[in-house]
């Protein structure tokens, strides 16, 4: 049976905190022919060397680790993407119920990095098709299964570490799960626990392998698709991954080793497995998968001298050590290990390796072997050191070895020719060339060392060592032997060395010998050679090294020719064996003109000259255009033909190309195909005059096939070009149409995406709309607007299936806007629409807005604000009772008077100006209405209650004046206030006019300082002379009339003509 885990393959593309997951799930038995996750899982079968073990057990935590250093990947339908999981699967046991449980970390790509998310599902597997009910955790129990996404994602670069842990616990009587994961990388780590689920049942829960279940119970760690039963493809890949399960509190990696899946419906190809035992992890590159187990499991014990070094397969796996014989013990080899046995008291013994799972056997090694008494063995060694039995220890020390034991003693080199070299020991002081000590005892091993040097001889020479003859070669010798080398003559091939005798003591690596070469010289003909500087006649043998000898000579026979002896050596020193080859040539003088240069050469007759078919000068050469060879006969003067070539480097899209091209020549660069649907395409030429460096305009060019409604179209296109797909006319009125537009990389076999299209004539109110329309669309005519606040609207629509003509329903409709103190109306209205407004907008308590606008006819676009004024409650507290009502923002409330009766009000002036909700208690006044009797008439007043009546103090009644004397305190309706009587009196003065009251019946004196010679006299309402009183009982008028005393006058003139008589008449006397 597999299961699909449950994966948020599009989690990746939503918002962090977004949690909607996506589950494909399938039941069903497993078909071990389709592609399986991998990774690593224990199914309860074990490979032994004897063959398959079966098991079960059970356990309260299981783990994963996994680490990915990068990859290639995709995984196919329903996820579409380049994501994979890690799962940790595992069946969880519970009384009679059976659940699968899935701790997961999902992976996706994205660009450069990789976002990774912690995912948990449990499913029922008790039977077939069985649904969950009332599981709780922090994600949902959808009742087919629970799923819960951890909210955080870690976005990271590889390499990166996932780990996931389920433990099985016990939480309020009920079995759960906790979920536990941890993420890392090279900057970052963190640990914590993610959820916890718990099943409503009773009892507890433990993870199974190998247990009664209708599905196969596994524990695995396995990688697959990213979620849905995806199935992942690898392209490349490297990561290591490893499982365990907790027994006693240990983790032990998963026993079985089964590189496959058993469960989950997620599969992966593409994955290659392999156990690494030394770092206890399995390896996962890109390769095939394979069903073969990644172990069978063993041990093996190899003894060392005294240790016994136990390597078991797989490493930290729940291995168990333990010895048999005299001293019992046992030995935890979770990751092998190594028994030191010298300290084992003497004995035969047994080891016994045992593999275990959750504390059963499975597997059993044995090992058997015997500790003797040890030998006490003192070592004393010019060497420094000592090898028993293949351990290195320090000489000149005691020790304690288990026997048998070998020592052997190593050769000690001093320097490059010189070394120390064992000869033999003396153990116990008995002589013995090998030391072997197969009892106990206690032994003085002593080691004797021979020194040497290496000698080089130049070659072997005959001689004697210490009195021993034979030949002697370079190689080791003892230190003060005596050598003795005989003179000889030494053959080596074609050469002799001439050696004297002579003898030395060995005391370094120098050997003492005189001698000197004789090397082997050969002519191909005798002839006259010079030796040593004399001529002689010579056809071979031995000459001394040093030798000077000299064959070549030069006969001129005329000015171009000349006879040569010559040979392949000339005025050479023997320094090594010589062959001489002797020719005798005619030889021709030769100037050859070249591109280059001219040269004179003497050539032998009948011999080629070969001109250089090329003359490199850099970036340019000259190249032989013709023959290249010349039969020299004569002497001659030659000019062969060449080309003046330019070295072209070219830049070709599939690599550099140097050529050298003659000058001149036009270089059309090739189109370049790469298959049969792929080519670099140029049109590039150039003209060669110089060396170049050209790099021509390629275009990347594909074969692509289009397969259209009304044929197929062929033809090469541009990389990265863009193919407008044609509209294709059937006639006038029918047509194929496509937007569709393809973006050509790589060779292709396109068949567009066409609709077959009909001519649609629309009659609209603003004129006639031709379109073309899908065939099968249903279309719906749009809203016209005549601007941005006039349309014609329309709710018709047609079904398209042949070409029409369509005249559709159309309303003419304005935007109205209607601002109202408490929002704005927006919208579209049919012309003539009546639009209702609200007498009463009630804001809140106590304030309200009103208008006496009813409603607005729709003509014409509307933007408009009605009319609408903000009042205020106001609550009235009077005399009377409560008032409440109504008041306009801004009213200037005048509180009214209240009237009990016709003679009782209350009174008062307040005012408030209303700008908000108010409750107010205005100051009243009680007041009655009161009745006067004024000595002018009768005046009546509100007066208030219990204070003093406003009577008028002063009554002036043009002429008569009244003054109130006293003023009523009580108040009664009807008051005769007591007033006295003053009358105007008025008096005109020659130099103005006095008026003032006097009261009735007072007397008035009326007088006037006037001079001596005035007469005043006073006219008027009374006649009466200056200084006369009168009585004041009426209004009065007086008027003081001032008149000239003309008697006076009749003294004054008597005594001015006196005066002036008397002057006169003094005058005259004077005069006299």
């Amino acid at each position: 049976m597999r299961k699909a885990l449950l994966l948020l393959f599009f989690l990746f593309f939503l918002p962090p905190l977004v949690t909607v997951i996506y589950v494909s799930a399938s039941q069903g038995t497993y078909n071990f022919g389709s592609d399986p996750a991998v990774g690593i899982s224990d199914n309860g079968v074990v490979c032994t060397p004897s063959g398959e073990r079966t098991y079960s057990f059970t356990t309260r935590a299981v783990k994963g680790e996994f680490t990915f250093y990068g990859g290639q990947f995709f995984s196919g339908p329903p996820v579409n993407s380049p994501s994979f999981s890690v799962q940790l699967n595992a069946q969880l046991f519970t009384g009679h119920q059976v659940y699968w449980a899935q701790d997961v970390a999902l992976v996706k790509s994205s660009g450069s990095a990789y976002v990774v998310v912690a995912v948990d599902n449990l499913w029922n597997f008790t039977i077939y098709h069985a649904g969950l009910q009332g599981v709780t955790g922090k994600g949902i129990d959808n009742g087919t299964f629970y799923e819960y996404a951890y909210p955080t994602r870690f976005v990271t670069r590889a390499p990166f570490t996932v780990t996931a842990e389920m433990v099985a616990i016990t939480q309020g009587g009920h079995p759960a799960v906790e979920m536990f994961f941890s993420f890392s990388n090279s900057t970052f780590s963190t640990s914590f626990q993610y959820d916890t689920v718990v099943i409503p049942v009773g009892g507890y829960s433990f993870f199974g392998v190998g247990l009664p279940s209708i599905y196969p119970d596994d524990i695995e760690w396995v990688v697959g698709g990213g979620g849905g039963g995806s199935s992942l493809s690898v392209n490349a890949w490297s990561a290591t991954m490893t499982a365990w399960y907790r027994h006693d509190g240990t983790f032990y990696v998963l026993t079985g080793g089964s590189p496959i899946s058993h469960d989950t419906g997620e599969s992966a190809t593409g994955i290659s497995e392999t156990w690494d035992n030394s770092q206890m992890i399995v390896q996962q590159t890109y390769g095939g998968i394979t069903c073969s187990p990644l172990w069978t499991a063993q041990a093996h014990v190899e003894k060392e001298k005294d240790t016994l070094q136990i390597n078991v397969l797989p490493d930290g796996a729940e291995w168990l050590g333990k010895l048999v014989g005299p001293e019992d013990e046992c030995i935890s080899l979770t990751d092998g290990g190594s028994l030191n046995t010298s300290s084992l008291p003497p004995g035969q013994y047994t080891l016994t390796v045992n593999l275990l799972v959750a504390g059963q056997e499975v597997y059993s090694y044995s090992y058997p072997f015997s500790v003797g008494k040890p030998a006490e063995v003192t070592v004393t060694s010019p060497s420094g050191y000592f090898i028993a039995n293949g351990v290195e220890y320090k000489s000149n020390s005691t020790y304690n070895f288990s026997v048998p034991v070998t020592i052997t003693f190593p050769q000690v080199n001093v320097s490059t020719d010189e070394r120390l070299v064992y000869s033999y020991s003396l153990v116990n002081n008995e002589k013995e060339e090998e030391v072997s000590i197969t009892s106990g005892g206690i032994y003085n091993v002593t080691a004797e060392y021979v020194k040497q040097y290496y000698v080089n001889f130049p070659f072997p020479v005959k001689g004697s060592v210490n009195g021993v003859n034979g030949t002697l070669d370079t190689g080791w010798y003892n230190a003060g032997d005596e050598v003795e080398v005989f003179p000889q003559l030494v053959n080596l091939g074609e050469e002799e060395a001439n050696v004297s005798g002579s003898s030395f003591t060995v005391e370094s690596g120098e050997a003492t010998l005189n001698y000197y070469y004789l090397y082997y010289v050969n002519l191909s003909q005798g002839t006259y050679v010079f030796i040593d500087g004399n001529l002689t006649y010579f056809k071979s043998g031995f000459l001394r090294q040093g030798t000077s000898f000299s064959v070549d000579r030069v006969f001129n026979v005329s000015i171009g020719e000349r006879e040569v002896v010559s040979s392949n050596v000339s005025n050479v020193t023997v320094i090594s064996p010589l062959f001489v080859e002797i020719n005798l040539k005619v030889q021709y003088l030769v100037k050859e003109t070249l591109p280059n240069g001219t040269s004179l050469e003497w050539v032998n007759s009948g011999e080629n000259i070969t001109f250089p078919k090329v003359i490199d000068e850099g970036e340019e050469r000259y190249v032989i255009n013709g023959t290249d060879w010349y039969v020299v006969k004569a002497p001659e003067n030659l000019s062969p033909p060449y080309l003046l070539q330019f070295l072209v480097r070219a830049t070709l899209p599939t690599g550099n190309v140097t050529q050298w091209v003659d000058n001149g020549t036009l270089v059309r660069f090739p189109m370049i195909y790469v298959n049969s649907s792929v080519r670099w395409y140029t049109n590039s030429s150039v003209v060669v005059n110089s060396p170049m460096n050209v790099t021509p305009a390629y275009v990347l060019q594909y074969f692509v096939t289009l397969k259209l409604p009304n044929g197929t179209i062929k033809g090469w296109y541009d990389d990265h070009s863009t193919i407008k797909f044609p509209m294709i006319y059937v006639n006038s009125s029918v047509r194929w149409y496509t937007n569709s537009s393809v973006v050509v990389n790589s060779p292709m076999n396109v068949t567009p995406a066409y609709v077959l299209q009909y001519l649609l004539n629309e009659t609209l109110p603003n004129g006639t709309l031709t379109k073309w329309v899908d065939n099968g669309t249903l279309v719906r005519f749009p809203m016209i607007y005549v601007n941005s606040s006039v349309r014609w609207y329309t709710n018709s629509s047609v079904f398209v299936s042949s070409p029409m003509n369509v005249t559709p329903a159309y309303v003419l409709q304005y935007f109205v806007t209607v601002t109202l103190p408490n929002g704005t109306i927006k919208g579209w209205y049919d012309n003539g629409t009546k639009i209702a407004l609200p007498h009463v907008i009630n804001v809140k308590q106590g304030v309200r807005y009103v208008t006496s606008i009813l409603c607005v006819t729709i003509e014409k676009p509307i933007n408009s604000s009605p009319q609408y004024v903000l009042q205020y409650l106001l609550n009235e507290t009077l005399p009377n009772g409560t008032l409440t009502k109504w008041v306009d923002n801004g009213t200037l409330v005048r509180f009214p008077m209240i009237y009990v009766n016709s003679s009782v009000r209350w009174y008062t002036n307040s005012s408030v100006f209303v700008s908000s909700p108010m409750n107010v208690t205005p100051a009243y006044v009680l007041q009655y209405f009161v009745t006067v009797t004024l000595p002018n008439g009768t005046e009546t007043m509100w007066a208030d209650y219990g204070k003093p009546i406003n009577i008028p103090s002063i009554i002036n009644d043009t002429d008569v004046l009244y003054v109130l004397s006293s003023e009523p305190i009580a108040l009664n309706h009807s008051i005769t206030p007591v007033y006295e009587k003053e009358f105007k009196v008025s008096i005109q003065y020659p130099n103005g006019t006095v008026t003032r009251y006097i009261p009735d019946h007072n007397s008035l004196r009326l007088e006037y300082n006037a001079p001596f010679y005035d007469t005043v006299k006073w006219v008027g309402t009374y006649q009466v002379s200056n200084g006369g009183e009168v009585k004041v009982d009426s209004p009065i008028y007086e008027k003081a009339v001032v008149t000239f005393n003309y008697l006076l006058l009749i003294p004054i003139v008597v005594i001015l003509v006196s005066f002036l008589f008397l002057m006169v008449r003094k005058r005259s006397a004077d005069l006299n």
